[in-house]
């Protein structure tokens, strides 16, 4: 029986947590899947707390492993180079240190969204996109609430980060049409530090006082996303990040899953990805209080028109590529199991 040990940069995710989420609407549901095909072709698979990278025949790094003042960064040794694997899906305002192209070298194959790497050397680097279960969006429900955010509260400093226009749009409607908006997410009820800066620490500490209403749209947490944006007209997704190439994450699709209309912004070559009638895109206005102008003339109509194209979208062989199957296939066919 051949065995493979993924080794995380976040021991968040060890003891199998990665591989244990088998609800097709949960985020890690593209990891659980891959497990149960590996398993079906005889393949053992755990984190390496579980099964250390000497007992195993082939070695996937999820994110670069981390290094500090007390730490190097975990490196394959020379005989490991030719059964390890590296996986980047984090974007490089939040890890920068993934793309050291020259920790790379270590690797046999490294599956990255970063369309740079991959057209710069397509046999070392693997295309390969969050990706998750598909269903077609949900029509002809009765949408109550008119906009929505979904994000947990978040600060970077970076010339390329995009958590600020987020919070520039939740001010906004909080200024001028509150009652049309809701917030809902992690951390909004407490004070925020940059988390790549000395200060970052406290923000844990934070998380163990009471929570206080900062934001007055903030709703709480959201127990089932999903469920709770198909209440929405419209849902605000924006990236983390911009001006990176290919960095499309789980957000837009979840609008999509739902049936909202999405208010995105993101990488610069979006619409070489998704078109354009499947979403307003954000960078098209001058702000966003023109970008609340042209979502106040949607009808029922237009609305059933953008819930068309999306469904059509879905359903295209463009879309495959994040869609989970087509992460277990590109799995399987790098590592040729």
């Amino acid at each position: 029986m051949k065995k493979i040990t993924f080794i995380n940069s976040d021991p968040f995710f060890d003891k199998n947590y990665m591989f244990m989420h088998e609800k097709p609407d949960h985020m890690l549901f593209p990891l659980f899947a891959l497990k149960q095909e590996l398993q079906k072709r005889n393949i053992e698979v755990h984190t390496s707390d579980l099964l250390p990278k000497k007992d195993a025949d082939y070695i996937v790094y999820n994110e670069a492993p981390k290094k500090n003042l007390f730490k190097k960064r975990l490196t394959p040794t020379e005989d490991e180079k030719k059964k390890s694997f590296l996986m980047l899906l984090e974007c490089p305002i939040i890890r920068p240190d993934n793309f050291n192209e020259h920790y790379h070298s270590y690797f046999k194959k490294v599956f990255t969204w970063d369309d740079g790497l991959v057209l710069k050397n397509n046999k070392k680097y693997i295309k390969l996109n969050f990706t998750q279960s598909f269903q077609k969006s949900t029509k002809n429900i009765a949408r109550d609430r008119f906009c929505v955010c979904v994000s947990g509260n978040k600060k970077v400093k970076h010339t390329n980060e995009l958590y600020s226009k987020r919070l520039e749009i939740i001010k906004w409607f909080e200024s001028n049409d509150l009652s049309n908006f809701d917030l809902y997410g992690r951390g909004w009820g407490h004070m925020k530090f940059n988390s790549n800066t000395i200060l970052s620490p406290f923000n844990r500490i934070f998380t163990y006082l009471p929570e206080y209403k900062f934001r007055s749209s903030w709703r709480g947490p959201a127990e089932n996303k999903l469920e709770l944006l198909q209440r929405y007209k419209f849902n605000i997704c924006i990236e983390n990040a911009k001006n990176y190439h290919g960095y499309i994450t789980e957000k837009i699709f979840d609008s999509f899953r739902a049936g909202c209309i999405p208010i995105y912004s993101g990488p610069p070559n979006i619409h070489d990805y998704i078109p354009s009638n499947c979403f307003i895109d954000l960078d098209k206005f001058s702000d966003f209080e023109d970008c609340y102008k042209y979502m106040k003339t949607i009808d029922d109509k237009e609305f059933e028109r953008y819930s068309d194209s999306i469904n059509d979208f879905l359903n295209s062989t463009n879309a495959k590529r994040f869609e989970y199957n087509y992460f277990i296939e590109t799995f399987i066919k790098t590592l040729n199991l």
